[in-house]
């Protein structure tokens, strides 16, 4: 945590499951990522969507997000991107 409100992400790997006829080959890969730092330059070098007009605002701090609101059954937040959460608690 960056402070009592916020929180930064840092993946160290992506894992996909697919459905597949042969599951132990194909039904779940794992790629392992770099480090926070070079892959922020590598996705900025490959992002399309840099101009603040055309959606969202990629952002320097890479991924996390702010608390805005949290209690037992709701919670919203704001990443570091500029989007907006909310998040409830099922029945």
């Amino acid at each position: 945590a960056l402070s009592g409100t916020e929180v930064q992400l840092s993946f160290r790997k992506v894992r996909l499951l697919r459905r597949s006829r042969f599951p132990r080959l194909f039904g779940e890969i794992t790629i392992p990522l770099p480090n926070p730092s070079l892959l922020r330059k590598i996705t900025s070098f490959f992002s399309k969507a840099t101009d603040k007009k055309q959606g969202v605002n990629p952002s320097r701090r890479g991924a996390g997000f702010t608390l805005l609101y949290v209690d037992g059954d709701l919670r919203i937040h704001r990443t570091f991107d500029g989007l907006y959460f909310v998040q409830s608690r099922l029945a």
